[in-house]
């Protein structure tokens, strides 16, 4: 071995020792997990965090992984999660616009929506496009879907995730709300008052454990099995109940 290679090689030993400390507090800290809030789906309380979210750390635990939860508004974590490595986001409506931007890890449920109005039952999304205006949750799914499904800009009104929508139906600002069903109930039944009129169930949507676009394959495969044998066992179906009964 000349003196030239054995100096590339200290040093390269050398870089490898620098790096092994960032490596380790990567790993002492956790995978990301982005949340996203879409009750009783994905909720942010100490003990619990909603079907998806229960469902997750549960298949994260099976995996062998720790997680960095990270709780912001959902259009802010559409934006950066496409952007980073290795990092989880739940709830995710698999749609088409979405296809090439994340990596699809499990379908954990399906997600029914559908239009609440004051007084009539709609029942199709060509009832509902005679509307003047629809509130839906700013960056949401069913956003993409209104504007898929052939609704105008101008009919729909963005408003931040929870019960804005549901008071605006109910003080006749907007003419309907377009929703998650199962949060729709939810806020019905936390805010009181008047319970507004459910159209026919439209637009569903699978609701996924999902990756950014640089996923470790690995991360992939673990997680996915984790989820498919929580499937098998029974113990998803447990945790959909446990939230469902109430």
């Amino acid at each position: 071995m000349t003196r030239w290679q054995w100096m590339a090689g200290w040093r390269a030993a050398l870089g490898a020792l620098a790096a092994l400390p960032a490596a380790v507090g990567q790993a002492a800290e956790g995978l990301p997990l982005y949340l996203m809030e879409v009750p009783p789906i994905t909720i942010n309380q100490a003990e619990r965090k909603g079907i998806v979210g229960d469902i997750t750390l549960e298949a994260l635990r099976r995996a062998g992984y720790a997680h960095q939860l990270v709780v912001v508004p959902s259009p802010r974590a559409l934006a950066l999660v496409p952007g980073l490595q290795d990092t989880l986001i739940i709830p995710l409506a698999r749609l088409p616009e979405r296809e090439p931007q994340f990596t699809w890890i499990a379908e954990i449920m399906r997600v029914e929506r559908a239009f609440y109005t004051r007084s009539r039952r709609l029942g199709s999304f060509a009832e509902a496009r005679a509307l003047r205006s629809i509130a839906v949750s700013r960056g949401s799914a069913g956003h993409s879907i209104l504007l898929a499904r052939g609704f105008a800009p101008a009919q729909i009104v963005e408003v931040n995730q929870g019960p804005s929508a549901l008071h605006m139906v109910r003080a006749g600002r907007v003419d309907a709300w377009y929703n998650p069903v199962l949060e729709a109930e939810l806020l019905q039944r936390q805010e009181g008052g008047l319970h507004l009129v459910q159209s026919e169930l439209l637009g569903s949507t699978g609701q996924y454990l999902a990756c950014s676009r640089l996923c470790d394959p690995n991360v992939v495969k673990r997680l996915g099995a984790a989820v498919q044998g929580m499937r098998d066992d029974g113990s998803l179906e447990r945790i959909k109940a446990g939230y469902l009964k109430h």
